[in-house]
């Protein structure tokens, strides 16, 4: 397999197993298709339905992408799934508000880091990534979920 196919299917895999999460909580969730969507699963509690981001890796980081994410009580599932198979999953529920204070304080200590060795500001967005220690604390925090879905009943 392609290193871009085993990509896919491990973007894939993660997407399923959040939605399996969302609804092992008793939440529906849809996992959606496409190469330009916008939301990877759609969590709905009634009437009500927000989008939930989702990475995935087996590295012990995830890229984010090539800009800090704007802070917004969206969500994000960052997906560690080990390379052995017999090893289970691990999920780091955040919003974009906690995703972008992590983030941005790595980015700014990177700027900072790039100025001293090299005596000129870094130009440029680079490539945002969040690493697993830094979301520890976001382990299994799926109560954001359905907090999220409340919010936006209100």
């Amino acid at each position: 397999m392609s290193d871009q196919a085993r990509k896919h299917v491990l973007g894939l895999a993660g997407e399923f197993l959040v939605a399996g999460e969302i609804l092992r909580r008793g939440i529906t969730a849809v996992v959606t298709y496409g190469n330009a969507k916008k939301a990877d699963v759609i969590a709905i509690l009634g009437n009500y339905a927000t989008s939930v981001e989702v990475k995935t890796s087996s590295e012990n980081k995830w890229i984010v992408g090539n800009q800090i994410p704007e802070p917004s009580s969206d969500l994000w599932v960052f997906v560690y799934l080990p390379t052995d198979e017999t090893s289970a999953p691990e999920y780091f529920v955040l919003t974009a508000y906690e995703l972008h204070k992590i983030v941005k304080q790595d980015d700014d200590n990177y700027r900072a880091r790039y100025f001293e060795r090299n005596g000129k500001d870094f130009i440029g967005t680079g490539v945002i990534s969040l690493r697993r220690e830094a979301a520890a604390g976001h382990k299994g925090s799926w109560d954001k979920v359905k907090a999220r879905l409340m919010e936006i009943k209100s």
